[in-house]
């Protein structure tokens, strides 16, 4: 009995002891645990500024160059400024790829599912590497199956993304010949369909050594080609992510000198939504009506950004703004003026667009008789996931981030318009 009672009180203390061990092992994983989450949170935390930093620098160079394009120049000047228009654009595209990636490896991208039109997706894909793809005297088309559904659900913000680096890869690695983007139906069960969607090019190929490595990331071939095409090499590998993300695979088959064939598989569910027709463009932005007497409220308050702004706002036929540096001046503003649309930086100091546009919503409820609600867009710097619907929650109605394109713009500004109510959206 004492012997018993000897090993039992052994294997008390015995217990005890791995109690005592395993409880510290919890609280050191939950200091792990609290660790991780303020280090990601950091890391948002500087994704989102260095974003906001270098897209406020950039908002004036892509921007003063488009404007500088329209005017006047000799044919000297105007090589020079496309020249400074194409370098912009390979900055930002650097810019925006080693942001993605980061986002990716923070674990901040969520994926979304959205009705969309897969025709106007790809013709819109395409129609981003038309200028490039034309300058090197090289073909682009797409081909889409007939049983594939053209009206689907999912990322379709994603998709685009992953086209555009997998044609953009392509026209740079083909010097002659033909990029084709194709989508085919793989399989599909009830309402969810498998598309496999391919681009294929005529371009330089690779060979299986370089096949084998294509999709890691900050990796280029060798050196001579990373001088000759430029890039991070981040492109394929932030598409094999965001493909990864959206439940598929992809891959690439290629033979050197004979050209590239990237494929990857999709998951979508097959939307109910009808398609809507493509508004032709016309090539007469002849100031309209609308335009002239539209009042717009400018709020930034970095002083080349403004002055970019106010030029294409000028150029796109609104002539009567009133531009302000912080959002206090723009509350000030609106309680003594009329505007149709305020357009609203988010960080200014002072007070920053998001107090701002909550003070003008307040102004607009405590009228006597009530008040019409003025649009307000974002055009702003923040550009990561979350910058959006942030902005909608504080009583903003749309969103632009920087650089801001005259295009796009002018697109934002013809759908909030006094002169295109049909067009307005609603915002719950």
């Amino acid at each position: 009995m004492v012997s018993v009672m000897e090993d039992l009180e052994g294997s008390r203390q015995r217990l005890e002891e791995s109690h005592g061990e395993l409880q510290k092992a919890i609280e050191q994983s939950r200091k792990l645990a609290v660790a991780a989450e303020a280090a990601n949170k950091a890391k948002g935390e500087f994704l989102s500024t260095i974003s906001h930093e270098l897209r406020t620098p950039m908002n004036a160079v892509i921007g003063l160059t488009g404007l500088l394009e329209q005017t006047p120049l000799t044919a000297e000047q105007a090589d020079y400024v496309r020249t400074i228009g194409t370098s912009g654009d390979a900055l930002l595209s650097l810019i925006n790829e080693i942001l993605d990636f980061s986002k990716i490896e923070a674990g901040k991208v969520r994926i979304v599912h959205e009705d969309f039109d897969l025709m106007h997706l790809i013709d819109g894909a395409l129609d981003l590497l038309a200028k490039q793809a034309e300058s090197k005297h090289l073909a682009m088309a797409s081909h889409i199956e007939k049983d594939v559904p053209l009206m689907l659900c999912g990322d379709a913000g994603r998709l685009r993304q992953v086209l555009i680096n997998l044609l953009s890869n392509a026209v740079k690695f083909t010097e002659r010949g033909e990029v084709v983007a194709r989508v085919q139906m793989e399989h599909q069960e009830e309402d969810r369909v498998w598309l496999q969607f391919e681009v294929q090019d005529t371009g330089i190929g690779m060979s299986p050594q370089v096949q084998s490595r294509l999709f890691e990331a900050f990796w280029q071939e060798d050196g001579s080609a990373s001088r000759k095409h430029g890039g991070t090499g981040l492109g394929l590998a932030i598409s094999r992510r965001l493909v990864e993300l959206m439940e598929g695979e992809i891959w690439v088959q290629s033979e050197v000198g004979k050209g590239s064939s990237f494929q990857f598989l999709l998951p979508f569910v097959k939307s109910r939504a009808p398609r809507v027709p493509v508004r032709e463009k016309t090539a007469s932005a002849v100031q309209e009506p609308g335009k002239q007497a539209a009042r717009i409220l400018l709020v930034e308050d970095n002083e080349v950004n403004r002055k970019v702004a106010l030029a294409q706002l000028r150029k796109l036929g609104y002539t009567k703004t009133d531009a302000v540096c912080n959002g206090q001046e723009a509350v000030e503003a609106v309680g003594t003026n009329e505007y149709d649309i305020i357009l609203m930086d988010c960080q200014m100091p002072v007070m920053d667009g998001f107090e701002a546009t909550g003070r003008i919503r307040e102004q607009e409820g405590h009228r006597v008789g009530g008040s019409k609600r003025v649009p307000i867009v974002a055009m702003t710097a923040n550009a990561l996931k979350g910058d959006r619907e942030k902005c909608l929650d504080a009583g903003m109605d749309d969103y632009i981030t920087k650089p801001i394109r005259v295009e796009v713009l002018r697109q934002m500004l013809e759908t909030w318009s006094p002169g295109d109510k049909s067009l307005k959206r609603s915002v719950s």
